[in-house]
């Protein structure tokens, strides 16, 4: 006897939405959060791409530091000493007291020394604080976004998926 999918419990809906949106593989497909709601089994069978910590360690190119300075009159000085630190540095945003930057993987590795080198600044410049991250999932997702919209895909890096532009609806 076959159950009306609205009878279905919510986890079975969100396979059977999936199993529909692959058949006659299409040349595009996107899915926003496709396992929520499901059981534990049924997200690790949707995973076929990787893990969220899998896809940020293959695809996050660069670490997020953040520090918290205690004076404005230290923005300056800490930023040229970043800058020596980690000589790759991108400034990204800055927040009256709050200075952000990307760092290149390669100049992050290995941790132990980054946070060495992070703890002294911290004690020269007496930091309020401050935080190393990896990317998050949307910043990867929007970097190679960028990527392949500027066309800068490395030929060597095996994506798994490849983006592709929609075409632009005409207003």
């Amino acid at each position: 006897m076959a159950l009306p999918t609205k009878a279905l419990p919510e986890g079975a809906k969100r396979k059977l939405s999936f199993a529909l949106s692959i058949l006659g593989s299409p040349a595009l497909l996107l899915l926003d959060e496709p396992t929520t709601g499901m059981d534990a089994e049924g997200q690790l069978q949707m995973w076929c791409i990787g893990s969220i910590q899998h896809l940020k360690s293959k695809f996050g190119k660069d670490y997020l530091l953040e520090v918290k300075v205690k004076a404005l009159s230290l923005v300056e000085p800490l930023h040229t000493e970043i800058l020596k630190l980690f000589p790759q540095a991108a400034r990204q945003e800055r927040y009256s007291f709050v200075m952000a930057y990307k760092l290149p993987i390669e100049d992050v590795h290995p941790l132990s020394q980054t946070f060495s080198k992070l703890e002294a600044v911290k004690q020269a410049f007496d930091l309020e604080e401050y935080s190393l991250s990896q990317a998050t999932l949307e910043q990867v997702f929007l970097e190679l976004s960028k990527e392949q919209e500027l066309g800068n895909m490395d030929d060597d890096i095996d994506t798994t998926v490849r983006w592709k532009l929609l075409p632009q609806e005409e207003s």
